[in-house]
């Protein structure tokens, strides 16, 4: 007990007074501190998106399927649905004897600031042929704009992981292009456009090295439905320092 009372602690006797005064002053004191360390670090974290990936639910959709530059169903009042695979590939073999034809597809939706994907369910009747549909293009070329921002995949960005951007993610970005998934500029205003060659085939090649980068891309802007489109060529990407 007097090694108590002269503050030596000993682990079977009782906390010396002047130690169970620190102890007091300093457990809430560290509480606060860790609440707002942990508070200051959620805040310094980039934000993830608000994309979402309805993975757990599967849905139909109507439409025409066009194939080039990358597949994509259109609606009858113009909404363009992205079409894509389980996995990092692209849709183009199953939508390949279908293109130019009004059909039903089953899916899961991918989804982000009202720009939809749908991933094909993996059974062989997830594309349905109804008969001919409309023949569409790209409608409304204008003049020749520059933009600033980052391309990306965009099965991931629209909601497939979180976050779905960055230099942390080009890795992945770039598989995904490579598999077929369409790339977009994601704008520093906000907006996004799918990414096509001159010839509306796919800018693949084009686009590669610049992926998860920031860059200036310099294209003709144009739109397939509801859907913008930036068309481009080789020399059109430059990284913007």
């Amino acid at each position: 007990m007097r090694c108590a009372r002269e503050g030596f602690y000993v682990g079977y006797l009782p906390l010396p007074s002047r130690h169970a005064r620190l102890v007091r002053a300093l457990v809430p004191m560290l509480f606060v501190a860790g609440v707002v360390v942990g508070a200051a670090f959620a805040a310094l974290q980039r934000d993830s998106g608000s994309g979402t990936w309805e993975s757990g639910r599967e849905s139909e959709w109507e439409g025409t399927i066009v194939a080039r530059p990358y597949p994509m169903l259109v609606e009858p009042n113009g909404t363009v649905r992205l079409l894509v695979e389980m996995g990092k590939r692209g849709a183009r073999e199953s939508v390949s004897v279908a293109e130019g034809q009004r059909v039903r597809v089953r899916g899961w939706r991918i989804e982000r600031n009202g720009r939809t994907m749908i991933e094909f369910a993996p059974e062989d009747d997830a594309v349905v042929a109804l008969g001919e549909g409309e023949v569409l293009g790209v409608a409304g070329r204008r003049e020749i704009v520059e933009l600033r921002g980052e391309i990306l995949d965009s099965k991931c960005y629209l909601g497939a992981m979180k976050p779905g951007d960055g230099k942390a993610h080009k890795a992945c970005a770039t598989l995904c292009i490579d598999g077929g998934i369409p790339p977009m500029l994601f704008t520093d205003t906000g907006e996004h456009l799918l990414l096509a060659g001159p010839g509306l085939e796919s800018a693949r090649v084009i686009v590669r090295e610049f992926v998860g980068e920031p860059v200036r891309v310099t294209g003709r802007r144009g739109a397939i439905g509801d859907l913008d489109v930036l068309l481009i060529g080789e020399g059109d990407v430059v990284r913007d320092p």
